[in-house]
């Protein structure tokens, strides 16, 4: 079974600060970890969600697609050995404009740069982005 680890964290001039770290079990149970605020001013708010490890769960992928998050980050192994990529696809289609996706182990680079094509997903595999002036 696979984890989600889910950030909001802050984005200021010098650094970006997690303010609190949730672990989100597939089963659905979630587990705050808070961390330290510090005092600095900070000027917005960025949540992204990473995943990974759902090979072919549709619920579960369901239940990530529901949480509302800046970025989406596929972190490999979606389907087992490539087959129902589609499925998966159509599933994540509505935040195609913020979701990246790299292989695992179960998916090609190529499958994935055709997924991300078809489904108008970010191929990340070999990526970098900046995100608040932070990359």
């Amino acid at each position: 079974m696979g984890l989600v680890w889910y950030w909001p964290f802050r984005v200021c001039r010098f650094a970006p600060v997690i303010s609190r770290v949730t672990c989100v079990k597939l089963d659905g149970r979630a587990e705050a970890r808070p961390k330290p605020r510090p005092t600095q001013h900070y000027d917005d708010t960025v949540k992204l969600l990473n995943y990974s490890d759902i090979h072919n769960d549709a619920a579960a992928l369901q239940r990530l697609m529901a949480i509302e998050a800046d970025y989406y980050f596929c972190a490999g192994d979606l389907v087992n050995w490539a087959r129902g990529l589609d499925a998966m696809g159509e599933i994540m289609k509505p935040r195609a404009d913020r979701l990246y996706v790299i292989p695992g182990n179960h998916e090609s680079a190529d499958q994935i740069d055709s997924f991300c094509a078809k489904f108008g997903f970010h191929n990340f595999h070999g990526g970098r982005m900046q995100i608040g002036g932070f990359e």
